[in-house]
């Protein structure tokens, strides 16, 4: 790289050798330490300047100053500013993967592909697979947007390294959709082997296996065996399923003398450490990934921290190995994971704002909560550092709005659905009970913190996880909710889903939560479905009867074959109106993109599995248009609560994964929010007025 200037202390920036130097002039109100800390790689020398490697560090683009230092960019002169910008933008290779790495086309490694794979490449999927290989050696996040064709990239960067054999991992509904698409991209010659069956009687792997699929579920119980079948690609698809911790090291001890002990009386394992007990499932992956023939650990998600979590991304990074390139655990949590009462925006109800700008408070490692003190790990600080870190060297992000920018954006609508009558009269039994008990539950906590009980009730509702009984009364409250707008929601679907201008009905795909909802959801469809006009429209498509609607359910309730024939039928019968999908089986991996309706008869408690929902028929690659999302909210009820809870994990998801670089959304997203948490505690207050026990 070519200098900008030599004289290092007469001028406030010099780009050197692949670095910025940053002379002494330019420490103001101490944001040399503050850089220091934050920037990987960066040195404070002797000499009072600051060091900072493009090369390693490589987030410091497009502008170091306008970007990191935004205190400082006022006193820079212009030319020095335009300097810096020209400087790391030459080093930067991960700015936007739509724009920066087009010139990646032609990429010499696109004639190690299958032809089939190689054509079907687009610009920022070739731009992924470039950086993979060149910028984080193989070991990445995939977080693409629903639809990106990350599977095919995943198998592009495993063929490209030649590192065969591979892993994947996957949710038990989706291993059929891996078969389909490694036939699709790879071909159908490629032996491949999917695990399924008991823990205690494990299938062998055939001998030439290429790939082996392994749902999460069974992951951990055969964790040797694929440990022995020495894979170099592990591939972990929807890894936002590792964000929970692996148990650690006490934990596992522990459990290895209480096993023992049921056939040696003799050994006595002690009281269980559940500080240290986490995910079986997390800790399998990260053992398969450290195992010592892996080369490239490839991680899949769109919503890598569903929750809006930084702590979320900790354990999916030491799958990666890459958790040291963050300073390993205790640094992460400290620098991204920590409660600021300096920065973060309390209401002083149930629902905060996470900060935007940096924060260089000294944290306390614990919290106080009501009488006790808990690890101070659950909150985000310092987003936007985070987000280009991640961004830096660790993972590849594209939009659907990079992808194809003239994809409009989605439409978003929400109907309050009446209740019906008897309905209604369920719901208000249900709902009594519940603040009945609520109440008590929360009296105490009321008491400690000193707020009213309403605002207690509120923050509950926000906090049930941990909480088994409380999720349970949730549940029930969540279930009779949707039971009572049950009629609405089919009128509504008869008036939606009529024909349209093609002469063919508008398909949609119907996403619901509980099991006994998604049954009596399918109920109701089919009996739409058997009158008129329907019944004839698909009597012509199926002359031995129609075989109901198409469905993709949890493992236990459809098949990886089912699964396949109901999209088969309704990507392909034009006259094939709907489809009902379970939010944890269907809100990932699968395509839909023959509906231009997502309707969410249920609403998941995270803004990332709506999202996820939505990608299903949004911008894919393989046929990208527009959607409306609908959002059938019962009124009056719970419902409108969650709408509102999933509002605070958007704004902290998408700070993290689109590179904070939206301000105005997330201070526009600052003042909404205030506003719903005023509605939020004058809702739980009419709910325990109608009970009269504030």
């Amino acid at each position: 790289m070519a200098a900008v200037a030599t004289n290092d202390r007469d001028v406030p920036i010099v780009a050197r050798g692949g670095s910025i130097v940053l002379s002494e002039r330019c420490d103001r109100n101490g944001v040399f330490n503050r850089l220091a800390r934050s920037v990987p790689y960066a040195t404070r020398e002797r000499d009072g300047t600051l060091h900072i490697p493009l090369r390693k560090s490589p987030h410091t683009a497009p502008s170091l100053a306008a970007a990191l230092i935004p205190d400082m960019a006022a006193a820079l002169p212009d030319a020095a500013v335009a300097a810096l910008r020209a400087a790391s933008a030459r080093e930067f290779r991960n700015v936007s993967l739509s724009d920066a790495l087009q010139e990646h086309n032609t990429a010499t490694w696109l004639g190690d592909l299958p032809d089939v794979l190689a054509r079907k490449l687009r610009g920022y999927q070739r731009a992924a697979i470039d950086y993979a290989l060149n910028v984080a050696d193989g070991r990445t996040f995939l977080a693409g947007d629903p639809g990106a064709g990350k599977t095919a990239v995943s198998l592009a960067i495993a063929t490209i390294r030649g590192s065969w054999p591979a892993v994947v991992l996957c949710k038990p509904s989706l291993t059929g959709n891996w078969e389909d698409e490694i036939a699709k991209w790879l071909g159908p010659h490629v032996p491949v082997a999917v695990l399924s069956g008991q823990k205690n009687r494990p299938e062998q792997i055939p001998d030439g296996t290429r790939i082996v699929i392994c749902s999460y579920s069974i992951l951990h119980h055969r964790v040797d065996q694929l440990a022995g079948f020495a894979p170099q690609t592990v591939i972990a698809d929807e890894s936002q399923y590792l964000k929970t911790p692996a148990h650690g090291e006490r934990w596992l001890t522990w459990h290895a003398a209480k096993q023992a002990a049921k056939d040696d009386p003799t050994i006595k394992p002690g009281k269980e450490p559940t500080y240290e007990k986490g995910s079986w499932r997390t800790w399998a992956a990260r053992e398969l990934a450290r195992t010592p023939t892996v080369n490239t650990v490839l991680l899949l998600t769109a919503t890598p921290a569903p929750n809006g979590r930084h702590v979320e991304y900790l354990p999916q990074l030491e799958v990666l190995g890459r958790d040291g390139e963050f300073g390993g655990a205790d640094q992460f949590t400290a620098r991204y994971c920590r409660w600021c009462a300096r920065c973060w925006v309390d209401t002083g109800k149930a629902k905060r704002m996470p900060p935007i700008q940096a924060c260089d408070h000294d944290t306390s490692p614990e919290r106080k909560m009501g009488h006790r003190r808990v690890p101070n790990t659950q909150d985000t600080i310092n987003t936007v550092e985070l987000a280009r870190r991640l961004r830096a060297t660790t993972m590849t992000r594209h939009t659907q709005r990079q992808m194809d920018p003239q994809l409009p954006p989605i439409v978003p609508i929400e109907l309050r659905l009446p209740l019906s009558k008897e309905g209604r009269k369920e719901y208000q039994k249900v709902e009594t009970e519940f603040l009945d008990w609520l109440k008590t539950h929360a009296a105490s906590k009321a008491a400690a913190e000193g707020i009213s009980v309403g605002q207690a009730v509120a923050r509950a509702l926000r906090n049930a996880q941990g909480d088994h009984e409380q999720l349970v009364k949730v549940a029930h409250l969540r279930q009779a909710a949707a039971r009572a707008k049950m009629d609405a929601v089919i009128e509504w679907l008869t008036d939606h889903a009529g024909q349209t201008d093609s002469g063919h009905p508008n398909k949609t795909v119907l996403f619901a939560w509980h099991r006994d909802v998604q049954k009596q959801l399918i109920d109701e469809v089919n009996r739409l479905l058997s009158r008129q006009p329907w019944a004839d429209m698909l009597a012509a498509h199926y002359p031995h009867g129609y075989p109901g609607v198409p469905t993709i359910l949890s493992a236990t309730d459809t098949n990886a074959q089912q699964i396949r024939e109901h999209k088969r039928r309704f990507q392909e019968c034009p006259d094939e109106p709907f489809i009902v999908c379970s939010l944890a089986a269907a809100a990932e991996g699968h395509t839909l993109d023959a509906a231009w309706t997502v309707a969410m008869v249920q609403q998941g408690d995270q803004w990332a599995m709506q999202r996820q929902a939505a990608g299903r028929a949004y911008g894919r690659a393989s046929n990208s248009h527009g959607i409306t999302l609908v959002n059938l909210i019962a009124d009056g009820t719970i419902e409108l609560d969650i709408a509102e809870a999933i509002d605070i994990k958007k704004l902290a998801q998408l700070l993290t994964l689109d590179d904070g670089n939206d301000r105005e959304f997330a201070e526009r997203e600052i003042v909404e929010f205030e506003s719903q948490t005023d509605a939020e505690a004058a809702f739980v207050d009419s709910m325990l007025a109608r009970k009269q026990v504030r």
